[in-house]
């Protein structure tokens, strides 16, 4: 019985290595990188905006108000 559970454990073991060498080399091994990309890209926008309302020194909700009065909404 236990060379069958040691069987399996192999089995697991080989299929967790042949998924990770196709994850590592295949079509869709550059998906992780565009994360990377989205999260840095985020960072930046987001740090613009901090910049934008330190310089204009306003908050959220007066910047929200002086634009809806820009567009008349």
């Amino acid at each position: 019985m236990r060379l069958i559970a040691l069987d399996q454990a192999v089995i697991r073991l080989h299929t967790a290595w042949l998924t990770r060498v196709e994850k590592m080399s295949g079509a869709r091994r550059d998906a992780g990188m565009e994360t990377l990309e989205k999260l840095i890209l985020g960072a930046v926008v987001l740090g613009v905006a901090v910049a934008f309302g330190t310089v204009f020194k306003g908050t959220s909700e007066t910047l929200i108000d002086r634009f809806k009065a820009a567009v008349g909404a």
